[in-house]
């Protein structure tokens, strides 16, 4: 998980193992700006309109759908929400002083 998150987030090489938690929690705290918002509503309409028209004779009604709908929403969500989170750190990482892991 660790080498995930600093893949996803490389502001937290800054900091020490014990430390990158709690930056990243004070990072989950800041609210979405417009951009991310925007980008989300869009993201679930698009996949709200991909699973409807684009798997209609693809996929039957049931489990199938719901996980198409679950990987597609996660792929075009992600980005504003990975977004958001490395914003988030660059703001609670602005004052804090650099360290080796």
């Amino acid at each position: 998980m660790d080498s995930f998150a600093l893949l996803l987030f490389p502001e937290l090489r800054r900091l020490s193992r014990g430390e990158r938690a709690q930056a990243l929690r004070r990072a989950h705290v800041v609210p979405f700006d417009p951009l991310e918002l925007l980008g989300i509503a869009a993201a679930l309409i698009v996949t709200a309109l991909f699973v409807r028209h684009g798997l209609e004779g693809w996929l039957g009604a049931g489990w199938a759908r719901l996980l198409a709908a679950i990987a597609v929403g996660a792929l075009t969500t992600g980005p504003f929400l990975i977004r958001r989170t490395r914003r988030g750190l660059r703001m609670a990482l602005a004052n804090t002083p650099a360290r080796n892991a």
